[in-house]
């Protein structure tokens, strides 16, 4: 594989990782409670 083929592999996984950890950290932060909003 190529230089930029490495760099743009790599960029894609930490946009995709990095978007799914913030999705799990927004939810641990506030959690989707159907309860809650009685």
């Amino acid at each position: 594989m190529t230089g930029i083929a490495v760099i743009m592999m790599i960029l894609f996984l930490l946009i995709i990782w990095g978007g799914l950890v913030l999705s799990i950290y927004n939810f641990v932060i506030h959690p989707d409670d159907p309860e809650a909003e009685d």
